[in-house]
C-alpha cells in the first residue's frame, strides 16, 4: 500500500482573541483569552485521492488548509508530508504544494495575467520556456489566452479565481489545496475547474488533493473521502460513498439581507448526503457533449 501524501495526527490550533484598548490599559498583564480553532484532528490523504472538507462557516476548514500549506504552525499534533514532518521541510515542501485560498490577494494588479503566472512559475523553479509552455496549456483549458494579456486589475472575480487555480497547478505540485475554488465561477467554468483538478490528481503519480467546499454536490462528484468539521472537531472521516456515513450534513447558504438582517448570522439548512449514490467523476462515465472538447484538453495537460 503506498504511503499517504498527507497524514494529520491529533492536530490542534488556538488563536488569541483581540482585547479592547481599555482592557489593555486597565489590566495589561492579564492573560489573553484563546479560541480553539481545531481540536485533535486526524485524517490521511492517499495518492491519487481527493479529500473533501465540509462544514459550516467558522468550522476550521481554512485553518486546516493553511496548516497543511505551512502558512500556520500547529500548537499540538503533527502534519506529515510524504512521511516527513511538515515543520522539518520548510520551503522544500512549499515548492510541492499548490494552494488556492478563498480570499486571494497575492497577484500583482498592474501586471497582466500572463506576466503574473510567469513570475510565480519562475519562483517555483521553472525555466521561462517551460513556464510559458505550461501556462499556455492551462490558459487554453479555460479559453483565457486573450484575457491573459490584460492587466490583472481588470479581471472579474471569477477570472481571478481561474488564474489562481492555474497558478496552483503550473509547477505540477504533489499536493493541491483548494479552498472554495468554485466560488465566483459560472457553472461551465466550475465544471472545467473540477474536471481539471480531478484529471490532474488521478493521472499524476503520488499526487493528492484537498477540496474545501460548502457545496455537497462537489463532494459527491469528485471527492474520494470526506472530512466533516464542526467547531474545530471532526464529526466524520471516511469514504464519501461509505454507507455508515451520517445521512445529514450541514450546508451553509448565503441568505438575503432581508432574511438575516444587516448583522445576522448566515442561514443554515440541512441536506441529505445519500451514501449509496455513486460519484459521477467528471473524468468517468457519460459527459455532456458541450464539455467533450474541454475535457479532452484537460487530459493533455497532465502529460
Amino acid at each position: 500500500m503506498p504511503s499517504p501524501v498527507i497524514e494529520i495526527e491529533n492536530v490542534s490550533k488556538w488563536f488569541v482573541t483581540a482585547r479592547p484598548l481599555r482592557r489593555l490599559l486597565v489590566a495589561p498583564f492579564e492573560r489573553p483569552e484563546t479560541v480553539r480553532a481545531l481540536a485533535d484532528v486526524n485524517c490521511i490523504v492517499a495518492p491519487r485521492q481527493i479529500l473533501g472538507v465540509v462544514g459550516p462557516n467558522g468550522a476550521g476548514k481554512t485553518t486546516l488548509l493553511r496548516l497543511i500549506a505551512d502558512l500556520l504552525e500547529a500548537d499540538a499534533g503533527y502534519v506529515r508530508f510524504c512521511g516527513r514532518e511538515l515543520a522539518a521541510l520548510g520551503h522544500q515542501v512549499r515548492r510541492q504544494i499548490g494552494y488556492v485560498s478563498n480570499d486571494e490577494r497575492s497577484f500583482f494588479w498592474r501586471l497582466t495575467g500572463a506576466q503574473n503566472l510567469e513570475f510565480f512559475a519562475c519562483l517555483y523553479g521553472l525555466s521561462l520556456t517551460d513556464a510559458r509552455r505550461r501556462i499556455h496549456q492551462l490558459l487554453e483549458h479555460f479559453a483565457l489566452q486573450h484575457q491573459a494579456r490584460q492587466p490583472f486589475r481588470d479581471y472579474s472575480s471569477g477570472t481571478r479565481k481561474k488564474f489562481a487555480l492555474i497558478r496552483a497547478l503550473v509547477h505540477r505540485p504533489k499536493l493541491v489545496l483548494l479552498d472554495e475554488v468554485t466560488n465566483s465561477l459560472d457553472p461551465s467554468s466550475a465544471l472545467k475547474a473540477k474536471s481539471l483538478v480531478r484529471d490532474y490528481v488521478s493521472s499524476c503519480d503520488g499526487c493528492a488533493g484537498i477540496w474545501s467546499t460548502h457545496r455537497l454536490e462537489e463532494i459527491r462528484e469528485i471527492c474520494d473521502q470526506v472530512l466533516v468539521i464542526s467547531h474545530g472537531h471532526v464529526d466524520f472521516f471516511g469514504s464519501s460513498d461509505d454507507p455508515s456515513a451520517p445521512v445529514s450534513r450541514l450546508a451553509v447558504t448565503e441568505p438575503s439581507r432581508a432574511h438575516r438582517g444587516l448583522d445576522g448570522p448566515p442561514a443554515c439548512r440541512r441536506e441529505t448526503l445519500k451514501p449509496n449514490t455513486p460519484k459521477q467523476h467528471p473524468v468517468e462515465g457519460h459527459k455532456p457533449a458541450a464539455s467533450d472538447a474541454a475535457n479532452a484538453k484537460a487530459q493533455s495537460l497532465m502529460h
